[in-house]
């Protein structure tokens, strides 16, 4: 392996292999460090089914990214142009025009020739012919304009860049523990600035696995159910199969605690009682498959969010590093300002109106908790990102009898890791030669990429 990197990639998913084939394709050294085993590489992208929108002007262009189908397959297809204008418009549309109109356009005039990138860099695209095709008149019709897919899904796509990167040299170093790589004995980060990229590395189900009381060296574990349980509605059979396998592990748990109770989580549940009564196994169970991935997904995109909100506050961000007493407000703040989940669902207790649409009981009704949050009626200024504003309670984790249970640990852990992020990365800032981030989705959101500088 080389001893020094132009480029060093944080994360072993999709985004963050992409990155490091690109930076390889132009010259630099290169260098991948991956929090998770080799066995468990990919992240949630070893999870989804590996498909991928792109604009196109004649269904031949959909045939040169394939290479190989056959006449009969192409018989056997009914694809109508997709045009940049077409994939603009449904974006725009899904996100309600709340879109960066800039970024969006970049997205859409830059899908086919990622696709051909990818190709490029041995990744082999299919027809989804079993995830997104219905037969119309005997010939299949791709749902949603969504038509290829990498061979073998989201696992083979992350196969694939894992062989290229193999290929042309890319040093990849599993189990990493990156504040290791790049800081000095004091525990602060030295060397030339660097640029920061993929998703921030998580350990949310190792906080949790250890309020439950479970063993550490089954952490890593528990983050690969976890990602499979949330995947469920891209990958089903996956999702499932991590759902019995996490309630197989948790049976035996369940039934030690019961015979030599501990001073954990688990073994509070299996003697809880109330009115007589105790918590089935099932009962239990369904708890702990809830709580285990709930803090996944959300939290470390609320931590992403949160230090978007700071590096694009510098002043907000300075005042921070000054004082750290200011961290509770800012924390809360951040969830108002960019929460991680943008909606949830409930179901109605009664009959009941709002704003001249009556809603009868039993309706399944979705809420957007972003809206509230930026309620004019509440809050002053509701789109600035403020943490010296008047504190006001969100509604980032919900309310009434449904609140989530994990908001503490959330709040525990985010605030451990920014303090650890200023204390060890000395004038952290925003690379101004970095692309320009911003927070992406429309039911998880947080940023992709955040280019920075320190020292």
């Amino acid at each position: 392996m080389a001893t020094s990197y132009d480029v060093i990639v944080v994360g072993g998913g999709n985004a963050a292999m992409c990155a490091a084939l690109s930076a390889r394709e132009a010259g630099a050294r290169t260098l991948v460090v991956e929090k998770a085993p080799e066995a468990w590489r990919g992240g949630n992208g070893f999870f989804t089914a590996g498909g991928f929108r792109f604009a196109f002007k004649s269904f031949e262009e959909v045939c040169e990214i394939v290479g190989d189908l056959s006449d009969e397959e192409k018989a056997s297809m009914d694809v109508p142009i997709y045009t940049e204008d077409n994939y603009y418009d449904d974006l725009m549309r899904v996100t309600e025009d709340l879109s960066d109109a800039d970024m969006a356009l970049t997205l859409v005039r830059e899908s086919q020739p990622t696709m051909r990138w990818m190709k490029s860099q041995g990744i082999r695209w299919i027809p989804m012919f079993g995830r997104q095709a219905y037969k119309v008149s005997g010939r299949f019709t791709f749902f949603g304009n969504l038509i290829l897919e990498a061979v073998g899904g989201g696992p083979g796509l992350i196969d694939m860049e894992y062989e290229s990167a193999k290929k042309v040299g890319i040093d990849v170093r599993f189990e990493a523990k990156a504040t290791r790589l790049v800081t000095d004995p004091r525990g602060r980060v030295t060397g030339k600035p660097t640029v920061v990229l993929g998703y921030p590395v998580r350990d949310d189900s190792g906080a949790i696995g250890g309020v439950l009381g479970l063993p550490r060296e089954d952490f890593p574990q528990f983050q690969v159910w976890a990602s499979a349980i949330i995947s469920v509605n891209s990958a089903w059979e996956r999702g499932i199969a991590a759902s019995v396998a996490l309630k197989e592990y948790l049976a035996a748990v369940l039934e030690e605690r019961r015979a030599h109770p501990r001073d954990d989580l688990v073994s509070d549940l299996a003697v809880a009682e109330l009115d007589g009564e105790r918590l089935d196994d099932e009962e239990i169970f369904s708890f702990l498959r809830l709580l285990l991935p709930a803090g996944v997904e959300t939290t470390f995109r609320s931590s992403g969010n949160f230090i978007y909100a700071l590096l694009t506050h510098p002043e907000q961000l300075d005042a921070l590093r000054r004082d750290r007493s200011l961290m509770p407000r800012a924390i809360e703040e951040a969830l108002r300002w960019e929460p991680p989940l943008l909606i949830t669902s409930r179901v109605v207790t009664r009959d009941t109106e709002v704003r001249g649409t009556p809603i009868p009981a039993g309706a399944n009704v979705t809420v957007m908790l972003g809206a509230a949050n930026r309620d004019p009626d509440r809050y002053r200024h509701p789109d600035s990102f403020d943490i010296f504003r008047e504190p006001k309670q969100h509604i980032s984790f919900g309310h009434g009898p449904h609140m989530c249970l994990g908001m503490h640990l959330a709040r525990m852990e985010t605030r451990v890791a920014i303090n650890a992020l200023l204390d060890r990365l000395p004038n952290l800032r925003l690379d101004p030669e970095g692309n320009d981030p911003h927070v992406h989705g429309q039911i998880f959101r947080s940023p992709t990429a955040l280019p920075v500088l320190f020292g």
